[in-house]
């Protein structure tokens, strides 16, 4: 008798590998059956099932991935039920290794990916987060030991190259003087001093001031012996020394220059460096201001010639406030106007600068090397006179020489002329200028220190 066997595959069912049934062809529709297709064993095919048969078959329901189970002994008694797994089989044998995968993004690839904008770079600086808040503070340490003694300002300074001792280390800390401070203020006058009568009286004379007067001539001395020819000028010397006025010589005069002024006698001021001063100011007129000049009558001038050496001092102090529009000439003059004489010897600074001259008959010779004044201290300046050569010479506060030079061109000669000083300033701007202590000049001069 024939069996036959009927599988119904379903959608999804549990499929059984095909080596579990020997014979089974391949291919078939779902829901056709196996049947056989001929008298050899496992000769079967996919057919579709037959309709009805037997009074048996299989029974109506189930779901995907059911199985057909018997319930009893009877025919066809079966039913749809869930499949039962067996036994787990062997392990198999190792695959051999697959192929190595494409390799994966990086951590910044991935965050850009995720819409990072920017470099690596920046990104990496982005992952660092906000300072935490300060922890606890520690339990204090316990003291540590004396460190050792460190070296001292000296020993740095030769370690770093200083050679001498440790005084000259000290002197060598010492910085150059600073510059001089602006001026004080005036101060409130003086009392009067004692009149050189008075002096007198106080040092046991008894009589008048007429008296005292009298008593100051001497005796007449002898003749002296019969003098020679006069040169013109050779008797001349000229000494104004403020506020004493004029110690030598017949007097000064005081002339201003569009507007500007030179306080008079009786009005000098007390100036630190210089116990009476001269002031000439300017106004607010451009190229004001004002000059200071010997009077001159009959041989009171200085004769420029040949065979005669003539010499000229002054002290003077340039106010800085108004100095870089300021233009002082001082030296052997006679006009002393704004304009320079067709022949003089003289300096002339202007806005500062220093320059000696010599100009005869309008043509000029300068010096090029004598510097700058230093503003609001008193400095002196000299002119040395012969007919071949002229030496420009300037001297600081205490006297000391700092610059000189000598011109041997353009010397005038047979002329007479007197020393003064003229100042005006440029601006419009009414000040101070120029503070004058003395001015001095000599024929056949002996040395006098500023």
């Amino acid at each position: 008798m024939s069996v036959e066997i009927i599988i119904h595959v379903q959608p999804n069912s549990r499929s059984v590998p095909v080596d579990s049934f020997v014979g089974i062809p391949a291919g078939g529709l779902i829901g056709q059956v196996i049947g056989k297709s001929g008298a050899a064993d496992f000769e079967v095919e996919w057919v579709d099932p037959p309709a009805g048969g037997g009074g048996g078959g299989v029974p109506p329901g189930g779901t995907i991935g059911q199985v057909l189970a018997k319930v009893s002994g009877a025919n066809y008694a079966t039913q749809w039920v869930d499949p039962q797994a067996g036994p787990q089989g062997p392990a198999g044998a190792k695959g051999d290794d697959g192929a190595d995968g494409a390799n994966g993004l990086s951590a910044y690839q991935v965050a850009v990916a995720n819409g990072f904008v920017g470099t690596e770079a920046a990104w990496l600086v982005s992952l660092k987060g906000e300072p935490g808040d300060d922890g606890v503070d520690g339990s204090p340490g316990a003291p540590g030991a004396d460190g050792a003694n460190g070296l001292s300002a000296y020993q740095v300074a030769v370690a770093n190259g200083f050679v001498g001792t440790e005084a000259a280390w000290l002197a060598s800390l010492k910085g150059e003087p600073g510059d001089d401070g602006a001026d004080g203020a005036p101060g409130a006058d003086g009392a009067n001093g004692l009149s050189a009568y008075q002096v007198a009286v106080a040092n046991g004379f008894v009589g008048t001031e007429a008296a005292w007067l009298a008593s100051l001539k001497g005796e007449p001395g002898d003749d002296g012996a019969p003098g020679g020819d006069a040169v013109p000028g050779s008797s001349s010397r000229h000494f104004f020394d403020f506020p004493q006025g004029v110690i030598e010589g017949v007097g000064l005069v005081f002339s201003a220059v569009n507007g500007g002024s030179a306080n008079t006698a009786g009005t000098q001021s007390e100036d630190a460096g210089a116990f009476g001063t001269r002031f000439i100011s300017c106004s607010t007129s451009a190229n004001s201001g004002a000059y200071i000049n010997p009077i001159v009558t009959g041989g009171n001038g200085f004769w420029l010639a040949a065979g005669n050496t003539l010499s000229c001092r002054f002290r003077l102090k340039f106010l800085s406030t108004l100095l870089a529009t300021t233009k002082v000439r001082f030296g052997f003059q006679g006009a002393f106007s704004t304009a320079d004489e067709a022949s003089e010897v003289s300096f002339v600074v202007d806005g500062g600068a220093i320059t000696g001259r010599c100009r005869s008959s309008s043509s000029q010779t300068s010096t090029t090397g004598l510097g700058s004044v230093t503003s609001n201290v008193w400095m002196g300046f000299k002119i040395d006179y012969t007919s071949t050569s002229v030496v420009f010479s300037v001297y600081n506060n205490v006297g000391a020489l700092i610059a000189t030079e000598t011109l041997t061109a353009n010397i005038p000669t047979n002329i007479n002329k007197t020393t003064g000083v003229i100042a005006t300033n440029s601006g419009t701007t009414a000040g101070k200028i120029l503070g004058i202590d003395y001015i001095y000049g000599e024929f056949n001069s002996a040395s006098r220190a500023f």
